[in-house]
């Protein structure tokens, strides 16, 4: 998927959930891309906890792809988002850096 390029250390700015078309963009700020978008598709679960247990940071540690599929990003505040999608796509100045298809996995 994305071995050859590592989230550790970007920043998450925001967390954007489109409901009527299940699309999902998370905007970080990454040390060699500056400012690049990971952009979910066909999104059927999202879980964004705040609780801050390592304490607070907008860094991200990193993003792994879990046995039932889903895509998990472990915050350094020790917060994991997970995300269930049939695709990712890493993009900067609206080009395509790195694109995934999650369909194994289904819904």
């Amino acid at each position: 998927m994305f071995d050859d390029f590592s989230l550790h250390d970007a920043v998450l700015i925001a967390v954007n959930f489109g409901w009527s078309d299940g699309s999902c963009t998370l905007t970080v700020i990454h040390s060699e891309l500056s400012e690049c978008a990971l952009e979910f598709t066909d999104v059927s679960s999202l879980i964004v906890p705040r609780t801050l247990p390592w304490g607070p940071s907008a860094s991200i540690n990193m993003m792994t792809q879990r046995d039932d599929g889903e895509i998990e990003i472990e915050m350094q505040s020790g917060d994991p988002i997970v995300i269930r999608a049939t695709a990712l796509r890493l993009t900067s100045n609206n080009s395509v850096l790195n694109s995934s298809e999650l369909t194994r996995y289904g819904r």
